[in-house]
């Protein structure tokens, strides 16, 4: 997931190097543990949401769990690189692991949401046919079968890295050419082809909650009923969340893509552009690196600005005994209104029993 791999970089040329070795050091491996820590902290917190309060869809239970363990087996690692000048040596498994896990969450991250879309838009294209069969266990199913293909597709990862001959993780010689196809069919299957279908689905899901509310207006208030409207806007909110959280995975991983296939198109042409440009490359691919790494770390974020149900569940998730506390008390009033609604509606059926009998109906 470095320069490295495509090219020699700027150093070995005659132009003066635009970051030190010494500003990476420092500079970088604080930036990368900084975005662990809040990765870790804000996904631990998702995953312990999602399960406990059930109104959360799994999938996002599926995403969080791939930037987890990116958070906590990935980050740190590209951290020490950087902090040793990428001379450390982790040794041959944990190379291949690192590269092998670090496209595999990608792809697990990016294909649950596409899940998300593809669920939605059949539970309100086909609501009484599917409705059955798209609850919980699908999203789950759904979940696996993320996994599964992306462990599968990234397999080659762990054939062609390789830490071998006391030299750091990096290709196996002879290997480039290799990798150089491999990183365009996963430029086409891990960004233009989620990108395309998030991007029709979110479109069909659009068009389809506005034929709905069209023909929801020539009813009457009686004819509309609240369910059609509450799922309505659960579709809205949901899409909402979701079309932001593809647009920050665009925002953070589109400039890496597109600098790693530009490295993959030109790596047989000289690099006779001139110094400067060259310096504004490594500042552009450094900045490039950091936002894709902290992609694992703003989800969270998102979901508490955005999503008012998931902002209310982490706050009782973080903080059990206030809300605990609070619900006892709301509880509590609300016992005390309901008990004294009865004695009065008692009072009531009890005075109207010894209601004065008429003097004329005595006699």
């Amino acid at each position: 997931m470095t320069m490295e791999n495509f090219t020699n970089g700027t150093n070995e040329t005659d132009c003066p190097i635009a970051i030190t070795p010494e500003d990476k050091k420092v500079a970088v491996p604080v930036i990368l543990l900084l975005i662990c820590f809040i990765g870790i902290v804000g996904n631990l917190g998702v995953i312990y949401v999602v399960y406990k309060f059930r109104q959360m869809n799994p999938l996002f239970l599926n995403l969080a769990v791939a930037d987890l363990l990116f958070n906590l087996f990935g980050l740190p690692i590209y951290a020490a690189f950087y902090a040793t000048k990428h001379r450390i040596l982790i040794g041959d498994v944990t190379c291949k692991t690192l590269y092998y896990l670090t496209y595999v969450t990608m792809g697990v991250s990016i294909y649950s949401l596409v899940a998300i879309c593809l669920l939605r838009y059949l539970s309100i294209k086909y609501p009484l046919h599917l409705r059955t069969m798209l609850g919980r266990g699908t999203s789950y199913k759904a979940a696996a079968v993320t996994w599964v293909v992306m462990l599968l597709l990234n397999i080659p990862l762990l054939i062609i890295m390789t830490e071998e001959g006391g030299k750091p993780c990096s290709l196996r010689v002879g290997e480039s050419s290799l990798y150089y196809i491999y990183v365009t069919v996963v430029f086409g299957i891990d960004f233009i082809t989620p990108a395309t279908i998030i991007a029709v689905l979110s479109t069909f899901i659009v068009i389809h909650v506005f034929h709905i509310q069209k023909e929801h207006r020539t009813l009457s208030e009686n004819e509309k009923g609240g369910f059609h409207k509450a799922s309505k806007m659960a579709t809205k909110r949901l899409m909402i969340l979701v079309i932001l959280v593809f647009s920050l995975f665009i925002v953070c991983w589109a400039p890496m893509h597109v600098l790693f296939l530009r490295a993959v198109l030109n790596r047989d042409v000289a690099d006779d552009r001139p110094c400067i440009w060259k310096q504004v490359t490594e500042y552009i691919f450094l900045i490039a690196q950091i936002l894709a790494f902290s992609n694992s770390s703003v989800n969270p974020i998102l979901y508490n600005f955005v999503s008012k149900e998931f902002r209310l569940a982490f706050a009782r998730a973080m903080c059990p005994c206030y809300y605990k506390k609070r619900d006892e008390e709301q509880s509590e009033i609300t016992r005390r209104i309901t008990v004294s609604y009865r004695t009065d509606a008692e009072m009531e059926v009890s005075d109207s029993c010894y209601q004065s009998v008429p003097l004329k109906t005595l006699k």
